[in-house]
């Protein structure tokens, strides 16, 4: 409705309503990349507004008393912030690697392999993202069985959703390479002429190859993740990752484009991949050692910082 306007094509037909009518009705006009990024400020509103009236409802609060510690506490929100900043630093560099490597790497050799590249990312996208939430809801386990004292059973959590993340993660990850070329010329325009089609589902299936190659390690590196920051270990991981990231997907990028220029943009996924493969066994080094088993986040004493 914002992008398009009154010439909006019929994406709401299954709900029996007109996308074009309802632009109509509000008197919007198309805005092309301006409604866009508008429908995008609406929609992330939305998504806090869900959770928030979750939080505030009578239930959580009956229970918790959600709606009574509105006022801030300097001692708890620094010891968020010494916890918390490592896990923000580690999401921010990887936006900002993974847009360098989408926008520069890839696109560097020229529209198709752009195009080709894109595609590419919205199948990982789908792959990766139901174990972002897996990853998600371990770190809220682990931190619930270390609070409870019981890292065995936080332990046998984290494993769990490993599996359960290998297992989805894996099935995409066949699925990009069997039915790779349907899954780019899904994306590819019926109008696109047969030698511009031709080269993208080329390109764009051996993106998907790549792609599939890091599957399981990305698997194992995002719950890992998730469950070392429920147990309260941030620093590690967070710092590693993004030292990981400049060095293998940043540096490596550019080490394939000067000694594989053959390669083009499939150096770049190449370097990409070793970048989860490299993540994945120092994340999984981390776990394994076991010190985040002995991490005290609950204080005792109101004066005394959580360890970190």
């Amino acid at each position: 409705v914002l992008v398009f306007g009154p010439t909006a094509p019929e994406a709401l037909g299954w709900l029996g309503v007109s996308a074009a009518a309802v632009a109509r009705t509000l008197g919007v006009d198309a805005m092309g990349v301006k409604g866009s990024a508008i429908g995008t400020v609406i929609a992330t509103a939305v998504e806090l507004a869900i959770p928030l009236a979750v939080f505030l409802g009578k239930k959580l609060n009956d229970q918790l008393g959600t709606r009574a510690a509105w006022r801030p506490s300097w001692p708890h929100l620094r010891d968020l912030l010494k916890i918390g900043w490592p896990s923000g630093l580690m999401f921010g560099n990887e936006m900002v690697c993974w847009g360098f490597f989408m926008v520069y790497l890839v696109s560097h050799y020229g529209k198709e392999h752009a195009t080709a590249g894109w595609i590419a990312h919205q199948y990982m996208s789908l792959s990766f993202m139901p174990a972002v939430g897996l990853s998600v809801a371990c770190t809220a386990i682990v931190g619930k069985y270390i609070g409870m004292d019981r890292p065995d059973l936080a332990e046998k959590r984290a494993w769990l959703g490993v599996r359960i993340a290998c297992v989805y993660m894996g099935l995409c990850g066949l699925a990009f390479v069997v039915f790779r070329h349907q899954l780019v010329g899904f994306f590819v325009p019926d109008d696109t002429p047969p030698p511009a089609m031709e080269r993208l589902v080329e390109l764009g299936s051996a993106m998907l190859i790549a792609t599939a190659a890091f599957q399981l390690f990305d698997a194992i590196a995002m719950v890992l993740s998730g469950a070392l920051r429920g147990a309260g270990d941030t620093i590690f991981p967070g710092v590693m990752t993004v030292i990981a990231a400049w060095t293998v997907i940043v540096g490596g990028g550019f080490a394939m484009m000067h000694f594989f220029p053959r390669l083009e943009s499939i150096g770049a996924w190449i370097a990409a991949g070793a970048y989860i493969v490299t993540l994945c066994a120092v994340l999984l080094f981390r776990f394994l050692a076991g010190h985040w088993k002995n991490i005290r986040l609950v204080r005792s004493d109101p004066k005394q910082s959580p360890a970190a």
